[in-house]
């Protein structure tokens, strides 16, 4: 659940001794309603959090915020299944998400 008090706007992020604002996120559509996947622009890069709220199953079908493949998504947050994380293939995220189950994948700026 920390993973999502962690994406709400106004939830001071302490950074090297320093408190930061993490800006305005977005919502954007991931296919199931008990899926919260949020959006944030940050100096020229992106992170895209998502978030099943349901104690089920929950299925992603999201299309990751201006696609492109020459700045990739990686990875950054979330449990892993096999030492690894969900992929991001071709600019979609197609997944299932356990009971309370997130992912935080981010990509750097051009």
């Amino acid at each position: 659940m920390y993973a999502l008090m962690f994406a709400m706007p106004g939830t001071p992020v302490l950074v090297y001794g320093e408190e930061i604002g993490w800006g305005k996120w977005r919502m954007l559509p991931a296919g199931d309603d008990a899926v919260l996947a949020l959006a944030m622009d940050r100096q020229g890069g992106n992170v895209v959090s998502v978030h099943n709220l349901a104690s089920r199953q929950a299925n992603v079908q999201l299309k990751m915020p201006g696609a492109s493949y020459d700045r990739p998504w990686h990875y950054i947050l979330g449990p892993r299944r096999r030492g690894r994380g969900p992929q991001v293939d071709e600019g979609t995220l197609d997944n299932a998400l356990g009971p309370h189950e997130y992912h935080w994948f981010g990509r750097r700026s051009a």
